[in-house]
C-alpha cells in the first residue's frame, strides 16, 4: 500500500523548534537525554568503527550524529530545516551537521560507508523519494549500505481501527482523522511489499524486516501478536 498526496511540499521553516523537541517522535526521550528505540536498533545493526563514514539524511535533532561520532569522526548529518542543523550541530558537538536538501546531496561520489534515512522518507512524494534513493546510491562506496525505518502502512490502519474504538467507547465521541497520518507533511506510506518494490525499482538489493521491539504508536503487545503492523526497517544494498 503505497499512498502518494497530491500536496505541496512542506517548507523548511515547518520544522522548527518546537515540532522537533515537543512534537516530532522521540522528543520524549530526546529531552530526557536518551535515544529513540528506532535508532538505537538501527545503531546495533550498523556496527560502526573508527574508519566508518556516514551519512544521516534528515538528521532531525541529531541523535544518530551524537552517537555515531562517539566511534567515528566520519558522522555527517544533514537537514534542510536550519533550526534542526541548529539543535543538532550543538546537541552533537558536531562540525559535521550541514543544512542541504534529500534530493541533492553536497558531497561526491562514493565517499560513505552507510547512508541512514530514518523516519523521514514518508515526508517525501514518489518523485523526492527517487531522487533521495538515487543521491544515496551515488555518495555511498560500491558496498555500502543505506538503511532505511518508515512507519508501517498496515500499522497506519490499526492505528486508526483502535483510535477510532477509544473515541467511541472510552471517550464516546465521533472520531477525528486528527494523527500524524492525516497532516500536511505525511506524503507516503509504505507496507513490506510496497517498500520492496520502491527499492528494488531504484536498483537497490533489501533485507527488510518488522521491528516489533519499538514502541511505536500501538502498544507493544500489539506488534509482537500482530508483527506484520510493526514499522518497517531496511537495509538496501546497490545491486551490482
Amino acid at each position: 500500500m503505497n499512498k502518494s498526496k497530491n500536496v505541496k511540499k512542506v517548507p523548511s521553516e515547518f520544522w522548527n523548534e518546537e515540532q522537533l523537541l515537543l512534537k516530532c517522535e522521540g522528543h520524549k526521550e530526546f529531552l530526557e537525554g536518551k535515544i529513540d528505540a528506532s535508532y538505537a536498533t538501527v545503531l546495533q545493526l550498523i556496527k560502526l568503527d573508527v574508519n566508518s563514514k556516514i551519512l544521516d539524511i534528515g538528521c532531525g535533532r541529531g541523535e544518530i550524529i551524537k552517537e555515531s561520532s562517539k566511534i567515528t569522526d566520519w558522522a555527517v548529518g544533514m537537514d534542510y530545516s536550519a533550526d534542526a542543523v541548529n539543535i543538532a550541530h550543538h546537541y552533537a558537538e558536531s562540525g559535521n551537521v550541514i543544512r542541504g536538501t534529500a534530493t541533492n546531496f553536497p558531497f561526491q561520489n562514493n565517499v560513505f560507508d552507510y547512508v541512514t534515512i530514518l523516519g523521514f522518507i514518508e515526508c517525501l512524494d514518489k518523485e523526492d523519494i527517487a531522487k533521495c534513493l538515487q543521491e544515496s546510491k551515488r555518495v555511498l562506496k560500491q558496498d555500502g549500505k543505506i538503511y532505511l525505518a518508515t512507519p508501517n502502512a498496515f500499522g497506519v490502519i490499526f492505528f486508526e481501527f483502535f483510535a477510532t474504538l477509544h473515541n467511541l467507547i472510552v471517550l464516546r465521541k465521533n472520531p477525528k482523522k486528527n494523527n500524524w497520518h492525516h497532516s500536511r507533511y505525511v506524503c507516503s506510506t509504505f507496507n513490506y511489499f510496497s517498500l520492496r518494490q520502491l527499492l528494488k525499482k531504484n536498483c537497490l538489493k533489501p533485507r527488510i524486516r518488522f521491528d516489533s521491539s519499538t514502541k511505536g504508536r500501538l502498544p507493544s503487545f500489539v506488534y509482537k501478536i500482530l508483527f506484520f503492523t510493526a514499522p518497517l526497517h531496511c537495509i538496501a544494498e546497490i545491486e551490482k
